[in-house]
């Protein structure tokens, strides 16, 4: 299983997260949705999504509106925030799941300036690395601990794989992904149980 064919909704009020996620999204095959900057802006694009990584608060605003439309129509989604506390949550939102964003709001310059430097590999830090990984498991994977698992297995796959001295050529993304796909098609039943 991939992404492609599938249209992500990126909901994300700081233009430059909306852009690596989007850009991040559109590597895995899929369509990308905005990225809308604003709450009205995803709420046109909310009627279609097959998938969606929201930004909890956007410039103030609490993203509720487009998280209760995308929960009324079965569509999998993630909040993707930088805030320290999400226990204000509606009730009926508290069942999905949260991703802490890869860096702190501090950082967020020094960690842009590192993705688009040419000199560095974004894809070696695998603190940012990580969070993505999830989020691409968990638009695939409804239940948040399956996705997990096949994360840990992927990775562990990955480790293994390098252990043996197997290097990934191109991007290590496309290289870790494809470990994700395999893991998926292989121990699909097993991991989603």
């Amino acid at each position: 299983m991939d992404m492609r064919g599938r249209s992500v909704l990126v909901v994300e009020d700081d233009y430059l997260q909306a852009h690596e996620i989007g850009d991040f999204f559109r590597r895995t095959g899929a369509t990308v949705l905005g990225p809308a900057l604003t709450i009205g802006a995803a709420m046109k694009h909310a009627a279609v999504a097959e998938a969606a990584i929201l930004d909890l608060d956007m410039a103030g605003r609490m993203v509720y509106p487009v998280a209760e439309t995308l929960a009324r129509r079965n569509v999998p989604f993630v909040f993707y925030t930088g805030r320290g506390r999400t226990d204000d949550l509606p009730a009926a939102l508290r069942h999905v799941q949260i991703i802490s964003k890869p860096v702190m709001p501090d950082a967020l310059g020094d960690a842009f300036a590192r993705l688009h430097d040419p000199q560095v590999d974004p894809w070696q830090d695998v603190e940012r690395m990580l969070p993505m990984l999830r989020v691409w498991s968990r638009l695939l994977l409804k239940d948040p601990a399956s996705a997990d698992r096949l994360v840990e297995r992927a990775l562990y796959e990955a480790i293994a794989a390098v252990k043996r001295g197997e290097v990934p050529s191109g991007d290590r993304a496309t290289w870790l992904f494809g470990k994700c796909t395999r893991v998926l098609e292989r121990d699909g039943p097993e991991i989603m149980n």
